[in-house]
């Protein structure tokens, strides 16, 4: 997805779309155009009898202003 400007980010569950768009532009130095969040509800996992619960997640997408991009290294 980072041809076309999208990168996905793991993000703490109380995060808000302003929050992190401020953080990605403060902590990558590029300019955020949108971001879209999905809650990733809880899974049941069993291992013998016992029955657990993995947890679940918050995952933003956040799509970058054209002609920027995050440099991984």
């Amino acid at each position: 997805m980072s041809e076309r400007g999208v990168y996905v980010f793991r993000v703490a569950g109380r995060s808000r779309k302003p929050e992190i768009k401020k953080a990605v532009e403060e902590l990558y130095k590029v300019k955020v155009e949108k971001v879209n969040i999905v809650s990733v509800p809880f899974r049941l996992r069993r291992v013998g009898r016992k029955i657990g619960r993995r947890p679940g997640y918050k995952k933003a997408s956040v799509r970058l202003v054209s002609g920027h991009k995050i440099e991984f290294i």
